[in-house]
């Protein structure tokens, strides 16, 4: 049966990604959607891209992006971004995960 689930979430995500691309992006699930096939594809500019559009139309319902965005921009060694979108997740009601948060905390030399 999860597979079956795993197939539908795919074409559902797939579809979305084409509809995109040929329309473009005009809500917030759509740049929010669009940013994960690009986490997917380690093209993390493009991630950050997407995720920022979908925060900046949704803040409230997109709090987890701003969780996501950080690990993305810790993958790219900008710790200060990272942390800001940390705390601005957790404002939010966001949980961060604290292996992440332990991980960031050694790779930036910062305590909190």
């Amino acid at each position: 049966m999860k597979s079956g689930v795993i197939k539908v979430s795919l074409v559902a995500l797939v579809g979305t990604i084409i509809g995109v691309g040929v329309y473009g992006c005009k809500k917030s699930e759509d740049y929010y959607n669009r940013g994960i096939a690009y986490h997917r594809k380690k093209e993390y500019d493009q991630v950050i891209s997407d995720y920022t559009k979908a925060i900046e139309i949704d803040p409230q319902r997109f709090a987890v992006a701003y969780a996501e965005r950080a690990f993305i921009y810790y993958n790219k060694q900008e710790y200060d971004k990272a942390w800001e979108d940390v705390h601005k997740a957790e404002s939010l009601g966001q949980e961060v995960r604290p292996q992440f948060l332990k991980t960031l905390r050694e790779a930036s030399g910062r305590k909190k």
